[in-house]
């Protein structure tokens, strides 16, 4: 079929991937004409699945829903935030379960509790540290002499530029008992990364970053002020609009604000639908089940050769621009031919697959009726289990079951046991009953029980990934029109996701 010319006056774009990073993109083309006045581009956002969204996918239940992936989202970054407001969202959102927050870490011994006040990598509330049961007398004054010890020892490094994985950095800070029981369970389940690999900078930034300011940990914790930049402001703005529409308050009386975690009140995918509503209403073409095959620079811009479902006539098009929100490697396929040294950089970028087991128990089943169970369990890996991480799904937000029921999302492979992802189903539902059952008694199987596989889904943020995605920038520079996005490249979290949609956007309307 031959090539359809551009249509002169108005950018025509594709946008090849329609997870939450592509739909983004197109949400924020349609949004900057609309700021600057202009017309609105030719955008074309294609999808080879035949669903939209990506990872966010929601499942009905007989008496409810769950998540197949991601269930929330951090109101700390605003893009998210940002993009409901956009769509007409926000009232749409509801906080976590106020009562019920709160974690468990496995011990040799059961379950304990997290402290309070806990943030990854920094401690806020030393009264609840003093009173956990998770690490003994000796590891608790470590991690209070933090920075005496790294005087001592002369492991400070303000100011250095060197990449460090979470590991190395997190021992050296606050001892190994600390980073064994405590630190890496709430970090790996989080990143299902290898611990001595994850690199500080490219994935725990804001600790990295304190350390070359102050050295210490607790010190600049101490001396952290609470004004809030610009983006956050705009977050609290954001909040407070919510909180108003749903009348409750923002803040509670320490000042504190609770909403740090929001979820769409009825499922991620029906928000992913509000998302594709609002794109075919602003004139945004959206074609799912649709395989691009080639691509190819052109005088115009981009020659684009894609097939839509099982036709076997492809279609060849012309485009301004291009951008590819799609995982690394099927970027790099489709950049092969067009630039070794950035198909080669994208290829590097390692991705590590998962696991879920959804099941459904009666409440009864557990101890005061699992009131006490929280948000979740995760798992120290120095238990040698092959459980990650419990979450509790029906504790955080309502509506995910009967009341009756308790909803857990069991996890498992990441980067240091992949071979659990093939395992078939019934081993790893047979798998997340026994090792649950290892920290948390209750007294019967589930009611019921599947398996959800998410293959090469985890982008792994190894050290060197910030030089690593530097060198794609300067690669992805020398093609005009060419712009990437997704959970690759700066955050895995869904507002770092959508900002690099809006990134990619915003680069390739120059």
């Amino acid at each position: 079929m031959p090539a359809h010319s551009l249509n002169g006056t108005h950018d025509k774009i594709l946008v090849v991937g329609g997870g939450i990073s592509g739909l983004a993109t197109a949400v924020r083309l349609v949004i900057r004409a609309q700021e600057r006045n202009q017309p609105r581009p030719n955008v074309v956002v294609c999808e080879s699945n035949s669903t939209w969204g990506g990872v966010l996918q929601t499942q009905p239940l007989h008496d409810g829903f769950v998540e197949l992936c991601a269930d929330m989202f951090t109101t700390k970054l605003p893009w998210a935030l940002q993009l409901c407001e956009a769509i007409g969202f926000l009232d749409q959102l509801i906080p976590t379960n106020e009562q019920r927050r709160g974690a468990l870490v496995a011990t040799r011994h059961g379950a304990a509790p997290i402290p309070a006040g806990f943030s990854l990598l920094v401690p806020q509330r030393w009264d609840s540290i003093w009173k956990s049961t998770i690490l003994s007398r000796r590891a608790k004054i470590r991690m209070r002499l933090e920075p005496w010890v790294l005087k001592l020892r002369r492991h400070f490094r303000p100011g250095s530029t060197t990449d460090e994985s979470f590991q190395s950095f997190a021992v050296r800070h606050w001892g190994q008992e600390a980073y064994d029981w405590l630190i890496q369970p709430l970090v790996s389940g989080i990143f299902t990364a290898d611990p001595a690999k994850l690199s500080m900078d490219a994935a725990l930034t804001e600790f990295a970053d304190l350390e070359r300011q102050s050295g210490s940990l607790l010190r600049s914790s101490k001396h952290r002020t609470h004004e809030r930049s610009a983006d956050d402001s705009s977050t609290a703005q954001l909040q407070d609009a919510l909180a108003a529409t749903a009348g409750t308050k923002s803040i509670d009386s320490s000042g504190v604000r609770y909403g740090l975690f929001l979820t769409p009140r009825d499922g991620m995918s029906r928000w992913i639908d509000a998302i594709t509503i609002w794109l075919q209403n602003h004139g945004v073409v959206l074609e799912s089940g649709t395989t691009v095959n080639r691509l190819v620079g052109s005088t115009n811009g981009w020659s684009v050769v894609r097939r839509r479902g099982s036709s076997s006539v492809p279609i060849t098009e012309d485009f301004n621009s291009v951008v590819l929100a799609t995982p690394a490697y099927a970027a790099a396929k489709l950049l092969q031919n067009l630039d070794a040294d950035l198909a080669t950089s994208l290829e590097q970028i390692e991705y590590a697959s998962a696991a879920i087991v959804v099941s459904r128990f009666h409440r009864n089943q557990f101890a005061d009726n699992g009131e006490q169970l929280g948000f979740g369990l995760v798992v120290p890996t120095i238990l040698d289990s092959p459980l990650i991480a419990t979450s509790f799904a029906s504790q955080k937000f309502p509506g995910r079951c009967a009341s009756s029921d308790l909803l857990t999302r069991s996890f498992f492979g990441g980067a240091l046991n992949p071979d659990h992802v093939e395992w078939d189903d019934q081993r790893l539902i047979e798998s997340s009953v026994r090792e649950l059952r290892r920290w948390i008694p209750f007294t019967a199987d589930p009611i019921e029980s599947h398996v959800v596989r998410w293959r090469r889904a985890m982008p792994q943020y190894h050290v060197g990934h910030r030089q690593r995605i530097e060198r794609i920038k300067h690669f992805v520079a020398r093609h005009k029109g060419l712009a990437l996005a997704g959970n690759a490249y700066a955050g895995v979290g869904i507002p770092q996701c959508i900002k690099s949609g809006w990134d990619a956007a915003d680069q390739v309307l120059g």
